[in-house]
This record gives structure tokens, C-alpha cells and sequence, in this order.
């Protein structure tokens, strides 16, 4: 597909379906036989030209970024984590009947979170498959929390379960968070950029 013509199918995309994000358009150029590159490069002409403008609305394309398949993970991270610490501090251990959430939620947070942040800002999903990505999660939680008790035992609060609490949950909030602005700056604001025609 030579450039005119990818030009024209563009133009006539966006005649029949208005307001399609950047991602989507070139999703579909692709699936006609257009290369990614070669797609992109005919928006950025195209707008060059100013025969089609781009618009994004920052709030509502970030809550779609952060709530979509592929990055809903990370909200389960801080979900994860914000629920661990509300069940340490609200249920006491002599509260049998309730104990065992505290349990579940903070094995979950052991085994989970922590190397999940780690992998989410390393980017490891795209070298590796799930069940691969899932196994260096364990392990890398499995070593992050000794690694942090030893650190801990350095410093004036010692080694103490609420130390260590406090330090990898805001350990693994700092990362997603760093992971989440990363994420958004490779995919987001392009994946969310609507795409019009201008109207001459």
C-alpha cells in the first residue's frame, strides 16, 4: 500500500467512523496490510497537511488507560496493598472470627505485590510469557522482603512486622506509580488520542 493510498483509506476511515483513537486507526490500517511505522508516519503527514488534528482529554483518557485489560493489574496492586494495611491495623488478632481475612490478604500481599510492582516498572511482561512473568513475581517477593528486614535491622525501628509493612507497601505504591506515568507516557497518550477529520 503506497502512501497516497494509505493517505486515502485514512481519510476515508475517519469519513465513516469519526472520533477514533490514534491506536485504533493504525490497528486497523494494520489489518489491511499497512506497516505500524508506515501508518504512523501517514497521520503525522496528514496532520502536518492539517487534513486531520488530533485531540486528547487528558483526565478521561487516563481513566481509561488505567482502567483498561492490559493495566488493570496495577490498580490490583494498590487495591491489594491499601486492603492489606486497612485488615493489619482494623482486625486485632483476638478477633478470631475475622482474623483469617487478614490472612488471605497479607499472604496475597506477601507472595504478590511486591515483585509485581518490580515487574511492572522493569517492563518484564514483554520479554517473558504469564506464567513465566508470575513466577518471577513470587521469587522476586519471595527476596525483596529479607532484602528489606536487613535493611530494616540497620535502622532505629529494627525489624518489626509494622516497619516492614509500612516499607514495602510504600515500596510497591512508589514503583506502580512510577509504572503507571511510565506506562502512560509509552502508551496511553497515544493508544487515547482521538483522531478527526478537519472540517474545511
Amino acid at each position: 500500500m503506497d502512501d497516497q493510498s494509505l493517505s486515502g483509506r485514512v481519510l476515508k476511515i475517519l469519513s465513516d467512523k469519526s472520533n477514533l483513537s490514534r491506536g485504533r486507526l493504525i490497528q486497523i490500517l494494520e489489518e489491511e496490510g499497512a506497516t505500524q511505522k508506515d501508518a504512523s508516519a501517514t497521520l503525522d503527514q496528514l496532520e502536518k497537511e492539517k487534513k486531520i488534528s488530533t485531540i486528547i482529554d487528558p483526565v478521561n483518557a487516563f481513566i481509561r488507560f488505567i482502567t483498561s485489560k492490559r493495566e488493570r493489574w496495577l490498580l490490583s496492586i494498590y487495591f491489594i496493598t491499601t486492603l492489606n494495611a486497612f485488615t493489619w491495623y482494623l482486625i486485632p488478632d483476638e478477633r478470631v472470627e475475622f482474623v483469617w481475612i487478614r490472612y488471605i490478604v497479607g499472604t496475597l500481599f506477601i507472595f504478590l505485590v511486591p515483585g509485581a510492582s518490580l515487574v511492572s516498572v522493569l517492563n518484564l511482561e514483554k520479554l517473558f510469557g504469564q506464567l513465566e512473568v508470575f513466577i518471577i513475581i513470587i521469587i522476586l517477593s519471595i527476596v525483596l522482603e529479607p532484602a528489606f528486614g536487613l535493611i530494616l535491622n540497620y535502622t532505629p525501628w529494627g525489624v518489626d512486622p509494622v516497619a516492614l509493612l509500612v516499607t514495602l507497601s510504600l515500596f510497591s505504591y512508589i514503583l506502580s506509580g512510577v509504572s503507571i506515568i511510565t506506562r502512560w507516557r509509552i502508551y496511553g497518550q497515544f493508544e487515547n488520542t482521538i483522531v478527526t477529520l478537519v472540517e474545511k
